[in-house]
């Protein structure tokens, strides 16, 4: 089973994952190169809620078709450092993959682009998965998080990007 710390983590992660519908010749990745950070709530299981601040550097590449991203989130109890690679085809899917650094957790990411909407799913084997919705409206993206099987039962994060 997952551990707490290691649900959070990956969590945690998709909380910075975030995508915006681009110009027509661009990839759905074009609005996202540079830095981004804000705040969230963790909900537990047992209906206590954590207060969590992030930090998120993308990098785009490949026509704005491939994403590569550092995040870095800090709660009273928790720090994470998680390297993120997403790819998208023609149609908008995404697949990649995501490490968390200091606890060598690796797992898969699976999704659609549609518009200003993402739909995600997220998984590190049998060990964690969880469902992720991404709104994005202009330099803000409002991010929702369901893990499986977790004493996490809701991550909710509002990202900005940096002027």
């Amino acid at each position: 089973m997952c551990s707490l710390r290691t649900g959070m983590t990956a969590a945690v992660l998709l909380a910075g994952i975030g995508f915006a519908s681009a110009d027509a010749n661009e990839g759905p990745f074009a609005a996202f190169d540079g830095m981004w950070s804000g705040n969230g709530t963790i909900s537990l299981a047992d209906g206590t809620k954590e207060r969590i601040r992030c930090r998120n550097q993308y990098l785009v590449t490949k026509q704005a078709t491939n994403l590569q991203q550092a995040l870095r989130c800090s709660s009273d109890r928790y720090d994470f450092h998680v390297n993120t690679y997403v790819d998208a085809d023609e149609a908008g899917v995404l697949s990649g993959s995501w490490t968390e650094m200091t606890r060598n957790i690796t797992g898969r990411i699976n999704g659609k682009v549609d518009g200003n909407r993402v739909t995600v799913s997220v998984g590190a084997g049998g060990a964690f998965s969880a469902t992720m919705s991404i709104v994005t409206a202009g330099n803000r993206q409002s991010v929702r998080i369901e893990p499986t099987g977790l004493d996490v039962t809701l991550v909710a994060v509002q990202l900005n990007r940096a002027k």
